[in-house]
């Protein structure tokens, strides 16, 4: 099952620093990601699904953003 980014943060129990923290990027960045105002980069995206313990086929990203591209 697909789980969006914001999902997969809550069912972990981290905040949004938390994850930002994690990942060395700023908590608004995290917050963007997730109301689907900008996507990760590919890089990122990577250790995302490290961090989370998921593969990239299990993440979701929202269609708000990938109408942007």
């Amino acid at each position: 099952m697909r789980k969006t980014l914001k999902e997969l943060r809550k069912e972990s129990g981290f905040t949004q620093g938390y994850v930002a923290n994690a990942l060395e990027v700023d908590q608004t960045t995290v917050s963007k990601w997730e109301n689907g105002e900008s996507l990760p980069r590919v890089e990122t995206l990577l250790e995302i699904a490290k961090f989370y313990n998921v593969t990239l086929d299990m993440i979701e990203l929202s269609k708000k953003s990938r109408s942007k591209k």
